[in-house]
């Protein structure tokens, strides 16, 4: 579960190679590109939390074994 907080992390980083060079090739600011990505990261972000306590939560209801 942790690539959740890995993939969502990449879509803001500034160092992300491909963020920075669409931007360039764009010419878009990056401040311009954080108010634009905000909401949609919000959302992921939510989704990804859902999907985290739901998973957490059939795993203790079903008693799942393993890792």
């Amino acid at each position: 579960m942790w690539i959740l907080g890995y993939d969502l992390t990449l879509l803001v980083s500034p160092t992300n190679v491909v963020i920075v060079g669409g931007l360039t090739i764009a010419k878009v600011g990056y401040d311009k590109y954080l108010l634009f990505i905000w909401p949609f990261l919000l959302a992921l972000f939510a989704v990804a939390a859902g999907t985290v306590a739901i998973v957490a939560t059939l795993r203790v209801y079903t008693n799942v074994q393993g890792a």
